[in-house]
């Protein structure tokens, strides 16, 4: 778990000056807002850390990272499954397509 928060200590700036690498080569700028709202979201990550201090809310931390992890495990499983019924119906509308002569 503490790799975690290390990794999220070097993450924002390494976005902000991708970002602003970006922005001077003249990139596209969705791309470059992309990058800032993922750097928002990991200051705001990294400032919900500081909670892991205090005594009443670090449990409240701790839970939230686990059940993120948790649901990582569900989303997989969750997708195999999307993409197994996808995988069905698009055999499934090659039928209704085929032309007859």
């Amino acid at each position: 778990m503490e790799i975690f928060w290390n990794y999220l200590d070097i993450l924002p700036p390494i976005l902000i000056f991708t970002a602003e690498y970006m922005n001077i080569s003249n990139m596209d700028h969705r791309i470059i807002r992309t990058l800032y709202s993922f750097t928002a979201v990991a200051m705001w990550m990294r400032f919900m850390y500081f909670f892991r201090i205090f005594k009443r809310t670090n449990f409240y931390i701790r839970m939230i990272y686990e059940v993120v992890v948790d649901m990582g495990q569900f989303f997989f499983i969750l997708s195999i499954g999307m993409i197994l019924f996808g995988h069905t119906y698009y055999i499934f509308n090659l039928n209704l397509n085929i032309v007859e002569a």
